[in-house]
């Protein structure tokens, strides 16, 4: 419809004062769960609720939008809502985009190469008797979870063991904190 709206601009929507004040409360309310998501996110390290913060920002600016399409219309650009209302799709189609590149890598259990790295450099820092054979890191709620398979030498004793098995816990959750 907007591009259609585009080319014939013969029909502009009309324009009334409670449609501002629609959009201003919006506005406010999105900005209010924005503001709220993106703070317990960060506070519990969630990913969910930064794509909900991203969601709630994304209708406040396409909110934005509307209303500044709504203001040219009231100037007399008669094309000021299809152009909106393009906006909006693009605004709409960038945040899908940016919540699929970010929620792909925690549905499919991706960590940060950085997070890896500092394992894996831990446990090498704890000497020649310990070699990593696997390391898998997942990520939930801000904490890593490891599975960690080494190799120590044959003639080491099962105290020996369990020890290396402390030792390595303790280097992995210095470098990833609450893992």
């Amino acid at each position: 419809d907007a591009i259609r709206h585009l080319i014939d601009v013969s029909n502009p929507p009309a324009i009334h004062w409670y449609m501002f004040a629609v959009i201003g409360f919006a506005v406010l309310v999105d900005l209010s769960r924005t503001i709220v998501s993106f703070r317990v996110s960060r506070r519990f390290h969630s990913a969910a609720l930064r794509s909900n913060a991203v969601h709630f920002a994304g209708d406040m600016v396409g909110s934005l939008t509307v209303l500044v399409g709504l203001l040219l219309v009231d100037a007399g650009v008669g094309q000021g809502d299809s152009i909106a209302a393009l906006a909006v799709a693009v605004i709409i189609c960038g945040a899908a985009a940016r919540l699929i590149g970010e929620n792909a890598n925690v549905l499919m259990d991706r960590t940060p190469a950085e997070a890896r790295e500092a394992a894996e450099r831990a446990i090498a820092r704890l000497g020649a008797d310990i070699e990593l054979s696997r390391l898998r890191l997942r990520e939930s709620a801000g904490r890593y979870f490891a599975d960690v398979v080494v190799t120590v030498p044959p003639g080491q004793a099962v105290v020996e063991g369990h020890q290396a098995a402390n030792q390595i816990e303790a280097a992995v959750e210095g470098v990833l904190p609450d893992s």
